[in-house]
């Protein structure tokens, strides 16, 4: 009778233990789909603002400057222009490396330019 008593003492410590277990891993679940999603859209908030700029960038030297810098650069810069109008935001199986790809071409049109670069700090990989 007694390990009757406590059998059930454990029975009852280990349901209550396996309940809360599943519900804070419910929990856990649906809080982390909300802040995971809210982070996914903060980053390509970031990630599309930048492709803009370095093409507004690229579009805007062309426009103004065309026949004040070298050719070297006008290729560069139509480089740069193609890869953000081609660059796709979905579905990406290496966006990571797309992404420092135009950022590296982005840093050879400054240097051919001789524009010191602003360094953007607001991505982080």
């Amino acid at each position: 009778m007694p390990g009757d008593i406590l059998d059930s003492v454990i029975n009852i410590e280990k349901n209550f233990y396996g309940g809360g277990f599943l519900k804070g891993q419910d929990r856990g679940m649906k809080e982390g789909t909300i802040e995971g999603y809210g982070f996914g859209i903060r980053q390509g908030a970031l990630i599309s603002k930048e492709v803009h700029s370095i093409s507004s960038f690229s579009k805007n030297i062309l426009d103004k400057a065309s026949n004040r810098i070298p050719k070297r650069a006008q290729k560069v810069l139509l480089d740069l222009i193609k890869m953000c109008a081609d660059f796709e935001y979905e579905n990406q199986e290496d966006l990571t490396g797309i992404f420092d790809e135009l950022k590296t071409r982005y840093r050879q049109a400054l240097s051919i330019l001789g524009i010191q670069p602003i360094i953007s700090s607001d991505l982080s990989f």
